[in-house]
């Protein structure tokens, strides 16, 4: 349990509560709380939207993928299940369980049974209120531990109906959900500010990387040249190694990290090798899925064995673009083509050599690499600027929906 949900129950379970609010189960404020069918529907495509849990996220409905089915199978679905605009649709079964978001849609839809519909009760909730419950500390603790103990992550309706909140009046309801809404959509904002410099980043890769846009002061011709030229192994035996200094890469990020400190098979007869700061490391198995990077400072003098095999690099290459570089996902293709063994594939160092890329010259390499460092930059503060609007609602939520802090709705009526 983090720190925000032990502090939700300490004033929730206690009973601790503001005048006028009460601990309630969301069977004494909703109307109905029920799922979808239990049978998947044999018709592929129709005029009706079929949502599943791939379609519910926390921000909203995920619509990209949705399916369709007939009329009706549709018909008899809705009939069981008739999820109404303004019904809070709540992941009940699979990776996405606990995810939940307001029904936006205004036409009919039929639903599958791993998502449930919460129908608030008129005058006793108010649905945004609802919903920035679940989505709470506490809401999320109610989840993850109605889910304890299974083997598959699911959680029933029964349990789900059992769930217990804070209940303020219904106009302090609508003033909390209004103030924590405007909170959701600055961060709604700075999540779609943050895809656009990343797609703007993915632009520039694939334009300074492949020569189709160049870089003012630069006009010379690129040429074809070996992996070989760039790099190349290094190889310095270790007469002892210590298991607490051994590094791993990660896959598809680009990152070097410690190892796990787990005893490996035939650990006494295997060779480990001595890894620098700066040079570029790689798995044998899984380089061509992106498990590459650079050595960072505080894991210098760390090691590996040749199955991540580590190199130093020539005074051709600018580290950063070559990492860059290989990091594309369409030179992973390439890639795959080297890769030898016939159970699990591998990529040796002498096959890695005879790949050829398009290089530019050394000066433009670090030209490109300061343009893509700064978008790197503006990612990286796009990111923080967006937890730190996450980590504000945090503290709202559990001020506001425990009534440690209270809203001033003298004016309103219920």
């Amino acid at each position: 349990m983090d720190t925000d949900q032990k502090k939700f129950l300490t004033g929730c379970k206690t009973h601790n509560l503001p005048y006028g609010w009460e601990m309630k189960e969301l069977s004494a404020v909703c109307e109905k709380i029920m799922d979808g069918t239990h049978f998947s529907p044999k018709s592929k495509d129709g005029p009706f939207r079929y949502i599943t849990s791939k379609n519910i996220r926390n921000d909203g409905l995920d619509l990209d993928n949705c399916s369709y089915i007939s009329e009706e199978e549709h018909r008899d679905i809705f009939k069981r299940c008739p999820v109404q605009f303004g019904d809070l649709l709540l992941t009940k079964d699979g990776a996405n369980t606990g995810n939940c978001c307001q029904n936006t849609l205004k036409e009919e839809f039929s639903l599958l049974s791993s998502v449930a519909v919460l129908k608030a009760a008129h005058g006793k909730v108010d649905n945004s209120y609802l919903l920035q419950s679940l989505k709470s500390s506490r809401g999320q603790f109610e989840i993850k531990d109605a889910m304890a103990g299974q083997a598959i992550t699911r959680i029933t309706l029964e349990k789900i109906k059992n769930f217990v909140f804070p209940f303020p009046p219904l106009a302090q309801q609508r003033k909390i959900a209004a103030i924590l809404s405007t909170w959701d959509e600055a961060i709604q904002i700075a999540d779609q500010l943050l895809k656009a410099k990343q797609e703007r980043k993915r632009g520039l890769m694939q334009q300074l990387l492949t020569g189709q846009k160049r870089l003012p002061g630069f006009s010379g011709k690129w040429t074809s040249r070996p992996i070989s030229d760039f790099i190349k192994e290094s190889r310095i035996p270790l007469a002892e190694s210590d298991p607490s200094k051994r590094i791993t890469v990660k896959l598809n990020l680009n990152g070097v990290e410690r190892r796990d400190l787990r005893r490996e098979e035939n650990e006494q007869v295997t060779v480990y090798y001595t890894r620098r700061k700066g040079q570029f490391i790689y798995g044998k198995q899984n380089l061509h899925k992106g498990a590459m990077g650079i050595i960072p400072d505080e894991l210098d003098r760390f090691a590996s064995s040749q199955d991540i095999p580590a190199f130093d690099f020539s005074d051709q290459a600018d580290p950063l673009w070559f990492l860059t570089y290989m990091s594309q996902e369409k030179f992973f293709t390439d890639l795959e083509k080297i890769a030898t063994g016939t159970g699990s594939k591998r990529i040796h160092p002498e096959s890695l050599y005879s790949v050829k890329i398009i290089s530019p010259p050394l000066e433009e390499q670090r030209a490109i690499t300061e343009v893509l460092n700064a978008a790197d930059d503006e990612i990286r503060l796009a990111k923080a600027e967006l937890e730190a609007l996450k980590q504000q609602k945090r503290g709202l939520m559990q001020e506001l929906l425990t009534g440690k802090t209270l809203v001033n709705v003298q004016n309103e009526a219920d």
